[in-house]
């Protein structure tokens, strides 16, 4: 009687899931800082601190100039990320 042997791969193409995973985070360590999802962002002076979003509140109230707010936090849609900044002396209801 012969016998089949039959050799197991992972559906993603990876023969030993643990060198792949130290090749991954290789490559994940090879990118900059800034743009690498697995490193904490560096704090920086332009999140709106407790008194700055107080301070934007009263602006608002007395239309005076406000603190933009450089978070960009996902919450509820996808559409929340996106800021289009324009004129408003220039807006109308028309379609384009």
């Amino acid at each position: 009687m012969g016998y089949l042997m039959v050799t197991l791969k992972a559906p993603n193409g990876c023969d030993d899931p643990q060198k792949c995973a130290e090749e991954a985070l290789t490559r994940l360590n090879l990118i900059p800082s800034k743009y690498n999802p697995t490193r904490q962002d560096p704090l920086d002076s332009w999140s709106l601190t407790k008194s700055r979003k107080v301070r934007n509140q009263e602006a608002r109230q007395h239309d005076e100039v406000v603190i933009f707010n450089t978070s960009m936090t996902y919450k509820e849609s996808l559409a929340e990320c996106f800021r289009i900044f324009m004129d408003p002396t220039k807006l109308n209801n028309q379609l384009a």
